[in-house]
């Protein structure tokens, strides 16, 4: 710097280096990345526990919440119980008929 011509001291560079490092931390970048998805990319799948009354009576069922994201269309689908067909059924999206 002094090659620059600075006739500072070393501690007035020191204290202005501080102070530039304080004020840069508190700086947030400006920064956005937007999530964008093809059809069939991704999709989140949760479920949940419901209590329902069917016929008169009170009835736990599982309930299959699939988003669809480059839509945000929501399919949801309810099962009288919990099992590894229930979420293999709820991914594909669709009943399969009986024969």
């Amino acid at each position: 710097m002094r090659g620059l011509g600075y006739a500072g001291g070393y501690d007035a560079v020191r204290l202005y280096a501080k102070g530039w490092r304080c004020d840069q931390a508190s700086l947030s970048a400006a920064a956005f990345v937007p999530l964008s998805f093809d059809p069939g990319e991704a999709y989140q799948f949760d479920w949940s526990h419901e209590i329902v009354l069917i016929n008169g009576t009170t009835v736990t069922v599982k309930v299959a919440h699939v988003r669809f994201c480059p839509s945000r269309v929501m399919f949801v689908r309810a099962y009288p119980r919990e099992s590894q067909e229930m979420v293999f059924d709820a991914h594909a999206g669709k009943r399969a008929q009986p024969a």
